[in-house]
Formats: C-alpha cells, sequence, structure tokens
C-alpha cells in the first residue's frame, strides 16, 4: 500500500505501519517535522466483529 500526504506542512514527513492479524488491523501513524521530531502520532485499530 502507498501512503501520500494530503497538503504536508514544510519538510514535513509520515511513517505508517500497518499491523494485520485474523481479528484486527491497527495502523500506526507517526508525523515528523524536518528535524525529526514528532509532531502527530495516532494509533487506530479495526477488529472484526465476533460471529454469531
Amino acid at each position: 500500500m502507498t501512503w501520500t500526504l494530503l497538503n504536508p506542512n514544510e519538510n514535513q514527513s509520515a511513517t505508517i505501519l500497518d499491523s494485520i492479524t485474523p481479528d484486527a488491523i491497527t495502523t500506526h501513524v507517526t508525523y515528523r517535522d524536518g528535524d525529526g521530531k514528532t509532531v502527530r502520532s495516532a494509533v487506530n485499530r479495526a477488529t472484526r466483529k465476533p460471529s454469531s
């Protein structure tokens, strides 16, 4: 998968790490400025709905 930042701030970059298991997908996103300082990070998790 390829991710592209839309309207990034000057010298900003992002690292995106997806972890996929049979029951969940977890995405870690870290944004860094030109000096390598973390300016924002987020974790998103989607889990499988239990079967009936």
